[in-house]
Parts: C-alpha cells; structure tokens; sequence
C-alpha cells in the first residue's frame, strides 16, 4: 500500500475531548450550534418532504424525545425513568458501558430528528460537588459507534462544566440509537445534560 493509499484508508478517529466552552469565542458556539441545526433542517426537509418553513426546532425533551435514564435495571440507575428531567447517576455495583436508554425502545420517533453538539455536567450548581462518575460518553446511531466523547477537559471549569464538539451527532427518524456512559465510579453523581435540539413537523409539539 502506498503512502497515499494509506491516508485515504485510515479510520476517522472516533474519540473527542470535547472542547471547553470557556476556550471558544461566543461566535464561534453559536456558529457550531447554527451549523448542526441548518444540517438537521435539510435532512428533515429532504426526507419529509416538507419545507423548512414546515419543520420547527425546540429544546430535546430527555424523556420525551430520548426515552432518557430508563434503563435502571442492565445499565445506569438514574433519576428519570417517566420524567422529563436529565440522568443522575446513582448506580452502586455495575461498571464498564453501561446503556442510558431502554434497547428495545431506542428507536427515535417518526418525523423526528436528533441533533446533539455538547454536553453539560451541571454537578458544579450543588451545594457539594461529587465525584464523577462517569469518563466517556459513547454514541450508537443506526448499530454503528458515531462518537466517543470525553468531557474531562471541561472539568478545568468545574461550576461551568460544558463542551462543545465540532461534529454534531446526528440521530435520523426511525434509526436505532444509543447512549452509553462509561462508569468509573460508583454511588456518585452524574447529573449529565445534552446540548442539542429535535426538528419535527410545526403542529407535533411546538404551534402554531
């Protein structure tokens, strides 16, 4: 094989620090924020067939839209098995990967897309802070691993720990998906929240 060769077949890395938001311009998170969600608007559009002007953007509901923490018996225990609240981990014997979201259900609804660019770590707002965790945070969109993000980095800033990565995850209708925290620790806290936004049809959840 030759050098060139080489390049052209070697495997995108798929494990990310995610980037502090403290080291980045103002312009430059909302340019990633803008990016990732004109991307999901033309994805949507082009598989619904509808135009933009059709489509709105809201906030990710954990629960709603991600069937967040509801895998408390084979994965992470948490706080937010029917609620629309984000993941506490509180799990006190399993280790490794452990899966966030019920397997058989992990599904993202139909005319509904998924758009993730950071993540949050809001432990630093308790009285206080735990210990972490939880090192890796793990994506599996249509049974492919998409991403592993590492929010240590962002720990520099521990009352405002938030990353952004450049690449967003991308979670199309009807795909299979997953999300897979990584656990170090156990019987501390992971109050993990997920910077992204869901497209879907005006009239589902946001009208007029």
């Amino acid at each position: 094989m030759t050098n060139q060769e080489a390049i052209a077949y070697t495997p995108t890395p798929i494990l990310t620090n995610l980037v502090p938001v403290q080291e980045m311009s103002p312009g430059r998170v909302a340019a990633i924020k803008n990016d990732a969600i004109k991307q999901l608007l033309a994805t949507a559009s082009a598989q619904l067939q509808m135009s933009v002007d059709s489509l709105v953007v809201r906030d990710i509901m954990p629960q709603t839209d991600l069937d967040w923490g509801s895998d408390a018996t084979t994965g992470l225990a948490n706080a937010a098995i029917t609620t629309e609240m984000w993941y506490l981990a509180t799990d006190a014997a399993l280790s490794g990967y452990l899966p966030l979201v019920t397997a058989d259900s992990a599904v993202m609804g139909d005319q509904k897309f998924c758009a993730i660019w950071g993540m949050r770590d809001a432990r630093g707002s308790e009285a206080t802070v735990t210990a972490q965790s939880t090192s890796l945070w793990k994506f599996d969109v249509g049974h492919s691993v998409k991403a592993i993000w590492d929010l240590s980095k962002c720990y520099a800033y521990p009352f405002n720990t938030q990353g952004v990565c450049e690449k967003p995850i991308i979670i199309p209708q009807n795909v299979y998906y997953q999300i897979y925290g990584y656990s170090i620790a156990t019987s501390t806290g992971s109050w993990v929240m997920l910077d992204g936004c869901i497209v879907e049809p005006r009239g589902k959840q946001v009208s007029p």
